[in-house]
């Protein structure tokens, strides 16, 4: 009597459980992926941002610094102001 009772409920409703429990791992592992993704994503995204803020702050010096090499050349005074500082990444 106890094998029959084992197999057929005790057994089929271990096994439901550990189903749902596998189900409920693999949501949560996607969903931990997708976060971790997310994660990545994001701070890819700052990083070229950042990069592209640098390029062009960059470039905004070489070309004053050219405009400038330009008028000392030519024995012009060169007044106009440097472009402002770049910005500084926060910690």
């Amino acid at each position: 009597m106890y094998s029959l009772g084992m197999s057929l409920i005790v057994r089929p409703i271990i096994r439901w459980h550990e189903r749902r429990g596998e189900r409920r791992g693999e949501e949560r592992g996607e969903k931990r992926g997708e976060e971790r993704g997310e994660e990545r994503g994001e701070r890819r995204g700052e990083e070229r941002g950042e990069a592209r803020g640098q390029m062009r702050s960059h470039q905004k010096w070489q070309a004053w610094y050219q405009r400038s090499l330009d008028a000392a050349a030519r024995g012009e005074p060169f007044d106009e102001p440097p472009p402002p500082p770049p910005h500084q990444p926060e910690d």
